[in-house]
């Protein structure tokens, strides 16, 4: 509604433009309803829109784009939602739209406290490591994801550290505009042949490198290989959580828009426990949302054996 409110304010700015030129554009305005038209544009929507349009054109512009960054036009674009809902003359309508408009805004609002009323995947995750996973155990990370476990403390005052585990990381995104090599296959191939544990905290970097593949083919088939089991890594663990209702969910899909099959538990537990609504934003999906994944080094693939997995040129 937000953005449909900015949609109809441009509207009836431009027809209140088309209304000064030469007759024969004015009267495109007659294909319009008479609530957009010109002579109902009013001067605190121009200035509404003189702050809008430029931020959003500004901030829009950027390479990397996130919702945060359009925070301080929100107010502005309900506003505008808000007159959009009032506009039409048929009272049964008005009163159709706005009322469609709160009850789906209640319903969300609702679903996202409860999602508040879960623990925070990385903690859950965190835990079941300091419950099920042996102390010195090697635990491998992606690096630029956030490493788990964290450490916790407990209600009757005892710390669960992390320090209880060794750590090692996973370097596919090393190095700025650094392309995939051969060098750094055998690194990371080493680093999975060595570890107990591989956990993903987010879709960080899955997210990515599916998307840019051209410049990460090594990388990207490191997760295809992963999920589908054949790097002797098992899933043993993985959590989420989202808008829900009574149980059913409304997921972000970290999947989404990507060329990459997600693991079948996974997958079937998405489908079995709500519905995906497409990709969110990293916003959500790294820092609130995350869908977590620990897999356990099951079959002790050597180097050699994992590396035979990957296709490339040596």
């Amino acid at each position: 509604a937000a953005f449909a409110g900015l949609f109809w304010a441009l509207a009836r700015a431009g027809w209140r433009l088309l209304a000064r030129r030469p007759d024969w554009l004015a009267r495109l305005s007659t294909l319009t309803p008479d609530w957009l038209q010109p002579h109902q544009v009013q001067r605190g929507e121009l200035i509404l829109l003189a702050w809008i349009v430029p931020y959003f054109l500004t901030t829009g512009l950027f390479f990397v784009k996130f919702m945060r960054y359009m925070q301080p036009i929100v107010p502005l674009l309900m506003i505008l939602g808000a007159g959009l809902l009032m506009r039409p003359p048929n009272v049964i309508l008005r009163n159709l739209l706005a009322g469609t408009v709160v009850v789906v805004t209640a319903l969300y609002a609702i679903g996202f406290n409860n999602l508040y009323a879960e623990p925070h995947p990385w903690d859950s995750a965190s835990f079941w490591i300091f419950d099920e996973v042996p102390r010195g155990s090697l635990i491998l990370d992606e690096q630029w994801d956030d490493p788990l476990p964290t450490t916790q403390r407990l209600a009757d005052g005892t710390v669960l550290s992390r320090t209880q585990y060794e750590y090692d990381s996973l370097t596919w995104l090393t190095g700025a505009d650094a392309n995939d090599t051969v060098n750094k296959l055998i690194i990371n191939a080493d680093r999975l042949a060595d570890a107990d544990y591989l956990v993903i905290a987010s879709n960080r970097i899955y997210g990515v490198i599916p998307r840019i593949s051209e410049r990460y083919p090594i990388a990207n088939q490191y997760h295809e290989l992963l999920f589908s089991g054949q790097l002797g890594y098992e899933l043993v663990y993985f959590e989420a959580r989202g808008p829900n209702w009574a149980g059913y969910h409304l997921w972000p899909d970290p999947f989404a828009g990507l060329a990459l099959t997600p693991p079948a538990e996974i997958d079937a537990y998405l489908k079995e426990t709500g519905l995906r609504f497409g990709r969110f934003d990293e916003s959500f999906t790294v820092y609130d949302q995350p869908l977590v994944m620990i897999w356990q080094n099951s079959e002790r693939l050597s180097t050699t054996e994992i590396l035979a997995r990957f296709d490339y040129d040596e």
